[in-house]
């Protein structure tokens, strides 16, 4: 039998095959599919993200940042509870705010103290609905939203039921800040703001509820 011994970029193809063939079943590596996963997640919770409503369009008014967002993942180390946060370490929330990116920073902030989410709602009048349904301890709620605004449904909240509602606005004028505790609201925060800022607001808001 006679043994052809190949030479040149014929010898080559079989290797070139191999390789490729090697290249095409190799799983990426760790931090590629750490980036991957991450990038499919940040799609999936942001692909129903309600639209921004004129009103609340003011370009002066910094929003939360969503590349800050998008950086953060579930390994993200816990918040560490000082001695005089301990009042809403165990409390339940419902967030109505009508900024899909705000809401998810607010979700992962307080999730990783401890806190639980009963909800979240994008209009005020969605929200009114959920508060008296769930009945949470701490209400976030933004001012300016489609259907009804944050004062309006914090007074329809608090006509029916007793719970420390927080004002969460881009919009943080003192005219605002005085409406907010003549409606009845123990708290009034302006945006943007970091997780651990809130929680500080949130804990001076629920001792402020509990002593009234």
């Amino acid at each position: 039998m006679q043994i052809r011994h190949l030479s040149g970029p014929a010898a080559m193809q079989p290797w070139k095959e191999q390789t490729m063939n090697s290249a095409l079943l190799t799983p990426p590596t760790t931090a590629d599919s750490a980036e991957e996963n991450a990038r499919e997640t940040w799609s999936a919770e942001t692909a129903g993200a309600p639209a921004r409503s004129a009103v609340d369009a003011l370009p002066a008014v910094p929003l939360a940042d969503a590349a800050a967002s998008r950086s953060m993942s579930a390994s993200e180390p816990r918040h560490r509870w000082s001695e005089s946060e301990t009042a809403v370490r165990t409390r339940s929330v419902v967030i109505v705010e009508d900024q899909g990116i705000t809401t998810l920073q607010i979700r992962r902030g307080l999730t990783n103290a401890g806190m639980t989410i009963l909800g979240d709602a994008s209009n005020g009048r969605s929200g009114v609905e959920l508060v008296l349904r769930e009945r949470p301890d701490i209400v976030l709620m933004d001012i300016r939203m489609p259907e009804m605004d944050g004062l309006e449904a914090a007074r329809a909240i608090l006509r029916e039921l007793r719970t420390c509602v927080v004002m969460l606005t881009a919009f943080a004028t003192p005219e605002y800040e005085a409406i907010s505790r003549e409606i009845g609201a123990h708290g009034f925060v302006g945006k943007p703001i970091e997780s651990r800022e809130l929680l500080l607001r949130m804990d001076e808001a629920w001792q402020a509820f509990e002593a009234g």
